[in-house]
């Protein structure tokens, strides 16, 4: 119970990168004030998150730390394995079956907006990012992940990028596919560069 309790709040605090405050936290979490009080008290002498005054407001964020990033793993794993399980065993067999593995793998969307798509039967994005995308590596890379999809028999909409290309991207404020992006997603690979960016962009 009390792992579960911080699991949620840094849910919903990594879906509210800005920050949320003590009152709407104790909504989105459907627990007393005290006790999410406490518990978040408990989170700040883990050095995991940290508070700041908002006028009569108290403000919570993710703080950057190596145990934050541990606790994140069990959040965005757990997204993950509350997709479907025909999906989370098909995104696994192809990210094992690639010759060449990404840095990052990301599903784009909320659990929620996911499972809309599957009803719809529309295809979910994938975002790879790979270490560097050479012109002869390129190639191979687009066949290998076209290839896994295509065993799976999902429908899924791949996004390849290089790590500088989605470093730019991302730390730049006024691209509104990476700004949403950072409240919209899962990560299955890549937790500690892809907070490493986003520390990096929140300063």
């Amino acid at each position: 119970m009390v792992v579960q309790t911080k699991l949620s709040i840094l849910d919903i605090l990594d879906l509210n990168i800005e920050g949320v405050h003590l009152r709407k936290l104790t909504q989105e979490v459907h627990g007393s004030f005290p006790n999410v009080r406490r518990f978040v008290n408990l989170l700040v002498d883990e050095g995991i998150v940290k508070t700041e005054q908002k006028g009569n407001l108290l403000n919570i964020k993710l703080k950057d730390s190596f145990s934050t990033l541990a606790y994140l793993k069990f959040v965005h794993t757990s997204r993950f394995l509350s997709l479907p399980d025909y999906l989370v065993q098909g995104i696994r067999d192809c990210l094992q079956d690639l010759e060449y593995k990404p840095l990052i793998c990301l599903i784009v969307g909320d659990s929620k907006e996911l499972k809309d798509k599957l009803k719809k039967s529309e295809a979910i994005e994938i975002l790879f990012v790979f270490q560097d995308l050479e012109k002869n590596k390129n190639q191979k890379i687009k066949k290998s992940i076209k290839d896994s999809i295509e065993k799976t028999k999902l429908k899924i909409k791949p996004n390849i990028l290089d790590y500088n290309e989605f470093k730019n991207k991302f730390i730049d404020k006024s691209d509104k596919f990476f700004n949403n992006l950072i409240s919209r997603n899962i990560i299955i690979t890549g937790i500690d560069y892809y907070y490493s960016l986003l520390w990096r962009f929140l300063k």
